[in-house]
């Protein structure tokens, strides 16, 4: 009855360095809904050499986390993430909070539910 998430592919993923940004090996446009601005850059174009960095998987959380949450039927849980989920999604990467905020947070959120303590 815990909610689990299974990561695919993840020993593919370089190490990230706050001076770098991560370019596909193959140029193909994505179109999918849950991918971040950088990702639905057309690859003909300039703006796709950017690269794109650990916030673009930060834009795709709260799209994973509400599929979970309907799945669970947790919509007081939505709720309480909305500002943060919020954040995610902001067009701006820099605005965006870091993978280890989110975690923190998360982590948070559960030790919470566990003891019935929150803040």
């Amino acid at each position: 009855d815990e909610l689990n998430l299974v990561l695919n592919d993840v020993d593919a993923l370089p190490e990230l360095n706050a001076n770098f940004s991560i370019t596909c090996g193959r140029n193909i446009s994505l179109t999918s809904a849950p991918l971040s601005p950088p990702e639905l850059i057309d690859v003909s174009s300039k703006a796709f050499t950017l690269g794109y960095t650990d916030k673009s998987d930060v834009w795709k959380v709260p799209d994973v986390c509400n599929y979970l949450f309907t799945l669970e039927n947790l919509s007081a849980l939505r709720y309480t993430l909305f500002s943060i989920n919020k954040r995610c999604k902001n067009r701006d990467p820099f605005e965006r909070p870091s993978s280890s905020e989110l975690f923190d947070l998360y982590r948070e959120l559960l030790m919470c539910s566990k003891s019935d303590m929150c803040k």
